[in-house]
């Protein structure tokens, strides 16, 4: 999923856990500018949801695609 995209649900699902971890986690490993804002959308996700910490529980539940689950272990192996 592409940053835009996800750019553009945050704007219309705004508090969405899901919308504020992917977004972190692919501005994390394609836009090293903007950690801040992905650390800041990691938190935000966190306080709604901690199960996106668990990588097996995104991929048996959420069905990300393969790139935004590379992103996500990337990220969570950073944090």
């Amino acid at each position: 999923m592409a940053i835009a995209q996800l750019e553009d649900e945050e704007v219309s699902l705004s508090g969405s856990a899901e919308v504020s971890a992917a977004l972190a986690a692919m501005l994390w490993t394609e836009r090293p500018g903007q950690r801040e804002r992905a650390e800041s959308l990691w938190e935000a996700s966190q306080e709604f949801d901690k199960r996106f910490s668990d990588v097996e529980w995104v991929v048996r539940e959420k069905l990300w695609p393969p790139r935004l689950v590379d992103a996500l272990k990337k990220f969570l192996s950073m944090s």
